[in-house]
């Protein structure tokens, strides 16, 4: 019998992939594929949302996408791990890095529109198809449709409660909680802002395992790289030179530490994997600003009052 996978269609339907032809049963994709096509559909459709247009910001975000499909998709431990000590930690610092200096109430109501609409139509779209193609295909559905109660606990749950092609999910309503929580951050004196990143390592570094419904408990560990985006953004003029050395030094503890893994607020080898993700962030950074680009002609980011990162 030949059949178009439910896992292709799931991609397909969170990443605008072109239908494939159908295939056979025996050559269905692998589920890694499935997770990496979803993760690099989700966050396609969040890069747009980062404020302005800018060269290097753009490239910097391709390579944070190429790093979540191949993390998801590889079968060698050692490229995953290298892939999961800095991808998320990189959108959370990109996110910081446009965000501007929002009112609470306003940002709130901006990202209801500009987040969790979205998040709950493409929640909705994809946990129909689930259950469509499962009845369909004769396929095992993701989500327990034969116990309603039971799926619909694990779509209003979101976060670790899904998984598969829902997995990347948790990175939506986990960055709608941070940037209110950055947005009140800013409204303290700015010299509170490393004490309030170094606040949020804490409490990441004490949070012990739990469930995580709507990737909540991953807060304070994004919050960190989200304020540390920040940081990076105002004191640009500081990016060269030592720092960037200091950057070379501390990415070399990637290989000797745990890679973290935001989705279930794994800090991994305490502080060695959190300076590990922060200097190879940077580099990154550093040379998406050094690539072949054509930017504004300013060369310099600007959080837009019109972006839906920044208002």
């Amino acid at each position: 019998m030949r059949f178009v996978s439910r896992e292709r269609i799931v991609a397909v339907a969170i990443g605008q992939l072109p239908l494939p032809a159908p295939v056979d049963a025996a050559a269905r994709p692998a589920a890694p594929y499935t997770r990496a096509s979803a993760c690099a559909g989700l966050l396609g459709w969040y890069a747009p949302m980062m404020g302005d247009r800018i060269g290097w910001l753009d490239t910097a975000r391709a390579i944070g996408i190429v790093a979540v499909v191949i993390g998801h998709f590889t079968s060698d431990p050692a490229v995953r791990a290298a892939m999961f000590h800095f991808h998320m930690p990189l959108f959370f610092m990109l996110s910081g890095i446009v965000f501007g200096t929002p009112a609470p109430a306003r940002l709130i109501r901006r990202r209801a529109a500009t987040l969790l609409l979205p998040y709950a139509a493409w929640l909705l779209v994809i946990a129909l198809s689930d259950a469509a193609i499962a009845a369909v295909a004769g396929h095992q559905a993701y989500l327990p449709w034969d116990h309603p109660p039971a799926a619909l606990a694990r779509l209003l749950l979101g976060g670790t409660f899904l998984v598969a092609p829902f997995g990347i999910f948790w990175f939506v309503t986990c960055l709608f909680v941070t940037q209110i929580l950055a947005a009140l951050v800013l409204r303290l004196p700015a010299r509170w802002l490393p004490a309030t990143a170094a606040a949020a390592l804490a409490a990441a570094l004490l949070m012990p395992a739990l469930p995580n419904p709507w990737g909540v408990i991953s807060v304070p560990l994004a919050l960190f790289f989200f304020l540390a985006g920040i940081l990076h953004h105002r004191h640009a003029d500081w990016l060269g030179g030592p720092l960037t050395l200091a950057a070379i030094a501390v990415a070399l503890l990637a290989p000797l530490s745990r890679p973290l893994d935001l989705k279930v607020a794994d800090a991994g080898t305490p502080l060695f994997s959190i300076l590990a993700a922060l200097g190879l962030c940077h580099l990154i950074l550093l040379a998406a600003r050094r690539l072949p680009r054509s930017p504004p002609s300013n060369g310099s980011v600007r959080p837009a009052s019109s972006s839906c990162m920044s208002t």
